[in-house]
């Protein structure tokens, strides 16, 4: 996605959020709680959430994402639900 398609918070929005957008060039930026896109991620691999430890862990040994995540839900108490990968 674009910069300029990221919703814009209204004044009564409060809540804390944390995304990883890829732009259509595969660039990715973290958006969180400031609404405000961070400098490209770096790094061959990347995780957000409260599991990303373990998300991390499992990609560097080889996992694919959806195993990675599926890893996570095993060890964080606060990863959890149903794992679903799209790709494109």
């Amino acid at each position: 996605m674009d910069v300029s398609d990221i919703p814009v918070p209204r004044n009564d929005d409060n809540f804390e959020f944390e995304a990883l957008i890829v732009r259509k060039n595969g660039e990715a930026v973290l958006l969180d709680g400031n609404w405000l896109p961070s400098d490209p991620v770096k790094g061959e691999y990347y995780a957000i959430g409260s599991g990303k430890q373990y998300a991390l862990a499992a990609l560097v040994l080889g996992k694919s994402a959806k195993e990675s995540v599926e890893v996570a839900a095993k060890l964080d108490v606060w990863t959890g639900g149903t794992v679903t990968a799209i790709t494109h």
